[in-house]
Formats: structure tokens, C-alpha cells, sequence
């Protein structure tokens, strides 16, 4: 495995787990920081890894993006189902 550089973390390229996440305004994702892949294309309010406010990034779905996220938000996003994590 290599460190991802600046964040001290570990990642392999291929998940090696997925978690179904549910859009929360005040919930991070159950198992850390992850990428993520939506089913529903479209504006997604989510914080990255190391931020302290949200952005709000245009997804495509059924791709794995590779911004570690590690809330994604109900209010300010297309979908709040269709959400999948992606750890390594």
C-alpha cells in the first residue's frame, strides 16, 4: 500500500469494502473518510476529507469519484439514497 501524499493515509486502488450511505446534514460516513459513487447524477453538498465546510460537487453517476468524502450532505444534494462508499 502507498500513503497517499499530505494525508497520512493508507489506500489501495481497488476498494476492498462498500457501504451504503444515506445522505445527513449531520452525520460523517460510517467508516471514515471514502470515494464515492452515486446513482443519480447531479449536485451533491459533501465535505472532503481534511475540510471543515461543505462544497457542492456536480457527480456523475456510476462513477467512483476519487475525492475523499467524508460527509455527504441531505440538504443541498440531488439524491439522499443511491449513495455508496468505497474503502480501502
Amino acid at each position: 500500500m502507498a500513503a497517499q501524499k499530505g494525508l497520512g493515509l493508507k489506500y489501495r486502488s481497488t476498494p476492498t469494502s462498500l457501504a451504503a450511505v444515506v445522505a445527513s446534514d449531520t452525520v460523517d460516513l460510517p467508516g471514515g473518510s471514502a470515494r464515492i459513487s452515486v446513482t443519480t447524477a447531479g449536485a451533491y453538498q459533501v465535505i472532503a476529507h481534511s475540510d471543515s465546510a461543505p462544497v457542492t460537487l456536480q457527480l456523475a453517476a456510476g462513477v467512483m469519484h476519487e475525492t475523499l468524502i467524508r460527509r455527504v450532505y441531505a440538504t443541498g444534494s440531488v439524491a439522499t439514497v443511491g449513495i455508496v462508499a468505497h474503502y480501502s
